[in-house]
Order: structure tokens, then C-alpha cells, then sequence
């Protein structure tokens, strides 16, 4: 999968602000979107997100700057069922340190077997600019690997005392140790000084595996599932994708997984950087209690052709596995 965050994963990040903040936010996210490549695409952008997500940011009224970043990462929160539950499970840290004009408090850390996500505030503490540009993040895992961004997006708001942010990152390779996540803010003539280090732990992450190695053929193509990662902020698919169309490209899929009686979209997907015939799709909730029969219904392939038409391939494609 494509380590950078697909342009609509960006750009969801950067149209999530607080309408106090007009579009300072907006243009500090807008920033840094055209300096990555961009492989992927969303079967289904979800509008919910982007209005929901503005209207629960409209919360204000600070006590304090500190108080005030707080209640803001508890609104950001709610941006997405599944950060929404990496912020109620995640571990408190609550480690705060300042640099220049600026305090950097990280309040909380999650990982699972889809994703890490942290929560963090960003203060004006002297008598710097106020915060119009993004943050730098690098985060290692307790092995030393430079987790990439994560697939699902990261979001965040401001308010006129600082930036409120949950940053995601991909699954860690190891949870033996401590995380290191160096944060800095980018200069306006030069690279940004990481500035601000912190080191950490996060319980071993939660969630399954599962290798399904299956394949389904239709009169409009095959679809192989490959692998399925069930945790409690998402559900992802490592999926194979033979159209019948070869003229098409830039595939997506639409469906849902079944578990029981509950049912969940699939909300996003990405591109290997290798083939668009390799996908990764997933969703923003995911499931607390993996174990048991599973079925991922594949309804409809979509891919664009050379002369900007639209294809759609009719499924369904459907494959039934179990977690432990």
C-alpha cells in the first residue's frame, strides 16, 4: 500500500476546521497536499465526515488555552466512529513540553493492528505567529521502523490559542519498547526543526488477523481477497482485482463486511503503488469483538477510462471467512 495519504484523505483533514479559524486552517493543511504523490482513491468520499465533522467543531467556548485544546481533541474525536474509539481507549499521557513560543502537549496514544493514533495539542505560549501551518510528524515504533501516515485521514481544528490534532500512522511492527514521535513546525525558509521529542509505550494492539487467500469469478472479473485486519477503529481488506475491462483504471471497490447481524461499509480505499489491480479497502468503524463468521460482500468494481467515462462492474463477489 502507497505509504503517503491519498489527496482525499488530505483533503478531508483540510476542509475539517473551526469556523472561528475561517480558512487558516484550510490553507495550512492545503500546504503540504501537492508535495506528495498520489495513488489512491476513495470508492465513497464520505460527506458525512467533512459536515459532520464542521458542525462538531463549532465548540468554543475555552476556559483556557489547555482546558480549551483539550475539549477540542474530544470534538475532533468525533470525527469518525473508529477515532472516536482510539480517543475513549486510548492511554493517557499527557506529557507536555515547550519550545519557543510554542507547548506541545501529546494527551493520548492508541494502537491496533490497523493503525496508531495520537492525540496532540499545540499551544501559543509566547508571542510567535499564531499556528497557520501544519505539523511535521515522524513516529518510530518500538523496533525503529518510520511508521508511514496512516490510511485512514488525520484530523484536526484550531482555535485563535492553538491546534488540536489526531494524527494516524500505520500499524506498528512491534508494541516490545517505546514509540519515539518527533514533532516539528515547518519554517517558512527551511526544513522544520523537530523540536519536540517524545517516548512512550502503548499495550501490544488489539484486533486479528486473518489470511483468507480466496478468489471469486464473475462474467465482469475476479476479485481475490488476500487478507482481512478486524480492529476497533477499522476493518481493512487486502483485495486482488482482475476487471473484465482492460481498457479501465484507477479501480475502487464498493461493498460491506457482514458480521451477525451488523453490517459495515466500506468507506475508503488506496492503490498499491505497484498495480491499481491491488487494493486496500477499509472502513471507519470498526468491530471490538472480531471472533466468529465473517462475510465481505464486493457489490461493484469502478475504474475510469482514458476518455474520463466511468466503468461500473455489477457484482457480487462474496467471501465468507472466520477470525479466532
Amino acid at each position: 500500500m502507497n505509504d503517503n495519504r491519498s489527496l482525499e484523505h488530505r483533503l478531508t483533514s483540510a476542509y475539517a476546521v473551526a469556523p472561528t479559524d475561517g480558512f487558516a486552517s484550510t490553507d495550512r493543511r492545503l500546504a503540504a497536499l501537492t508535495a506528495q504523490a498520489d495513488v489512491s482513491r476513495w470508492p465513497r468520499l464520505g460527506r458525512p465526515l467533512r459536515v459532520g465533522f464542521a458542525l462538531a467543531a463549532t465548540f468554543m467556548v475555552l476556559a483556557g488555552a489547555a482546558a480549551g485544546a483539550m475539549h477540542l481533541l474530544d470534538r475532533v474525536a468525533t470525527g469518525t466512529p473508529g477515532l472516536g474509539v482510539a480517543w475513549d481507549q486510548g492511554v493517557e499521557i499527557d506529557e507536555r513540553q515547550v519550545h519557543g513560543d510554542y507547548a506541545v502537549t501529546l494527551a493520548r496514544g492508541y494502537a491496533d493492528l490497523n493503525q496508531v493514533v495520537l492525540g496532540l495539542s499545540v499551544e501559543r505560549v509566547g508571542q510567535g505567529r499564531v499556528l497557520d501551518v501544519g505539523l511535521v510528524p515522524e513516529l518510530r515504533d518500538p523496533a525503529g521502523v518510520n511508521l508511514a501516515p496512516g490510511s485512514a485521514p488525520s484530523l484536526g481544528a484550531n482555535d485563535a490559542h492553538g491546534v488540536a490534532e489526531l494524527l494516524t500512522f500505520a500499524p506498528t511492527t512491534s508494541s516490545d519498547g517505546d514509540y519515539t514521535l518527533r514533532l516539528g513546525i515547518p519554517a517558512h525558509d527551511g526544513q522544520p526543526d523537530l523540536a519536540w521529542t517524545f517516548r512512550f509505550r502503548l499495550p501490544a494492539p488489539a484486533g486479528a488477523v486473518v489470511r483468507v487467500a480466496k478468489t471469486q469469478a464473475t462474467d465482469e472479473g475476479s476479485v481475490a481477497l488476500n487478507e482481512v485486519r478486524l480492529s476497533p477503529t477499522m476493518i481493512t481488506a487486502s483485495i486482488h482485482v482482475e476487471p473484465s475491462d482492460r481498457e479501465a483504471s484507477g479501480w475502487s471497490v464498493f461493498g460491506y463486511f457482514k458480521h451477525g447481524d451488523k453490517t459495515v461499509n466500506i468507506d475508503w480505499g488506496t492503490i498499491s503503488s505497484q498495480s491499481d489491480l491491488d487494493l486496500t479497502a477499509g472502513t471507519y468503524a470498526g468491530t471490538d469483538d472480531p471472533a466468529g463468521a465473517w462475510t465481505l460482500v464486493v457489490t461493484e468494481l469502478a475504474g475510469d477510462r482514458p476518455n474520463g467515462t466511468q466503468v461500473r462492474l455489477k457484482g457480487p463477489w462474496e467471501f465468507s471467512f472466520s477470525a479466532p
